[in-house]
């Protein structure tokens, strides 16, 4: 019994050894990482580097408050820009207390920052000053709305629309007053998250600015205000500048304002190539199917080879052929092979019967055996009976590329059976290949099975 007593002891006393002996280790081995008395803090706050950053988070975490001042200073005695990360995260972290241990915070701020500190850390001294709402920062805040860093300025305004005055009023109409372009520009990207009454008579005034950029800019502003959508629209009429008029084909496509497609539309046919590319794009976001018409129209007329190319993946994604006349002419005119390629796809996927004539004379007369081959393959999927003749021709042509005869015989099946009945003995008569006449064998089996 006392032995087992014993090593009962034996074991609590080894666990409580082990213990302390960690602890003693672990202070005793990182004293200069976790610093507990002030000497070591200013030591570790002169170090540089890790050290003082961990430093200054120790005068927070253990409350000695009397040092607080003297790490922030390092926000001028130190060029290391991590160093005054830490600063400020620290100042944050003090939250409502700050005040009771440093007073005069924001003056250390206001003589810290500079345009030439990093746009995070700028940004950083901003949320400070809008946690506490200290308005004596107001004209601190204000020298910044001419930051040349859009993530500063957007920032900064964020800021002075949440300190809750209107401080922010004047700070605007001196931008927008400002003689420079860029400065409007400023103006008009705060305008367009901060919404005041008082400010609309201006902004509107900036539709008519010598800056094509800052009407573009007064468009953006306003495009999310509803009411003011008839003074974007009428910038299209109004406006000379070909990049203004392709905007507002674009922010009618950002906003979906199925409403003035209209101006899509008239945009289409517009003499700009800028402003034709902004329609044919506008058109994939709206997704309307009423621009098939409009897209063929302009497609019998486009010069533009890549707006050509947009327009037949328009029309096959909207699957409408929009009457098939703009198909039509650049199949059978156009000299570029990938596009009279994609035209004759497009005339079957778009299931559009305008462009069979077009379809039959491509399939005739085409230089290129992959157009005709897509153009048969298309005769496939419109199944018109006009295409029985051209097809059965081409079957007996001996000199024609022999994957368009074969596909000309399995669309024949598919168009009209009892037309390729009756034509499979000319074949036999006619063809010499021998792969063709094993493939007009088999058609024939097969209809006489069915």
């Amino acid at each position: 019994m006392k032995l087992k007593l014993f090593h009962s002891q034996f074991r609590c006393y080894r666990t409580w050894l082990l213990a302390g002996a960690f602890f003693f280790l672990f202070f005793h081995g990182n004293i200069y990482s976790y610093p507990v008395e002030r000497s070591d803090i200013r030591r570790q706050l002169l170090l540089g580097g890790e050290q003082r950053r961990k430093a200054l988070w120790y005068i927070y975490q253990l409350q000695y408050n009397d040092l607080l001042r003297t790490g922030v200073m390092y926000l001028f005695n130190s060029s290391d820009y991590e160093d005054h990360r830490a600063i400020l995260k620290v100042l944050l972290a003090y939250g409502d207390t700050l005040e009771n241990y440093l007073p005069d915070w924001y003056v250390f701020l206001d003589q810290y920052m500079k345009y030439s500190i990093p746009d995070d850390v700028l940004i950083e001294c901003f949320r400070l000053i809008v946690f506490w709402q200290e308005q004596k920062m107001m004209d601190t805040l204000a020298r910044f709305s001419y930051h040349p860093s859009m993530q500063v300025r957007l920032g900064l305004f964020d800021v002075m629309s949440r300190m809750g005055n209107d401080v922010l009023l004047p700070v605007l109409l001196r931008l927008i007053s400002s003689d420079r372009a860029v400065y409007r520009m400023y103006a008009l990207e705060a305008l367009s998250r901060y919404h005041d009454s008082r400010l609309m008579p201006h902004l509107l005034k900036l539709l008519d600015d010598d800056s094509k950029s800052v009407r573009i800019y007064a468009m953006e502003a306003l495009s999310n205000k509803p009411e003011y959508t008839e003074n974007i629209i009428r910038r299209y009429t109004l406006d000379k500048n070909n990049e203004v008029r392709a905007r507002v084909v674009e922010i009618v496509a950002k906003n979906n304002w199925k409403q003035h497609v209209y101006i899509v539309h008239r945009a289409l046919s517009d003499p700009s190539k800028v402003v034709r590319t902004a329609a044919f794009n506008a058109v994939k976001s709206i997704s309307d199917s009423s621009s098939s018409v409009y897209i063929s129209n302009q497609l019998e007329q486009e010069s533009e080879s890549p707006l050509k190319n947009i327009g037949l993946d328009l029309l096959m994604m909207l699957r409408k052929g929009g009457g098939g006349k703009g198909i039509s002419k650049i199949l059978l005119q156009d000299e570029d092979e990938k596009l009279r390629l994609k035209a004759a796809l497009s005339a079957g996927l778009t299931f559009e019967q305008g462009t069979v004539d077009a379809l039959v004379r491509s399939v005739e007369s085409d230089s290129s055996y992959r157009v005709r081959l897509e153009g048969v393959n298309s005769m496939g999927l419109l199944k018109n009976k006009k295409f029985i003749p051209v097809l059965q021709e081409i079957t007996l042509k001996h000199q024609e590329h022999y994957d368009v005869r074969t596909q000309a015989l399995a669309v024949l099946l598919e168009i009209d059976p009892a037309a390729l009945r009756s034509h499979l003995k000319k074949i036999k008569d006619n063809v010499k290949n021998p792969y063709l006449l094993k493939q007009a064998d088999a058609i024939s089996q097969r209809i006489e099975a069915e």
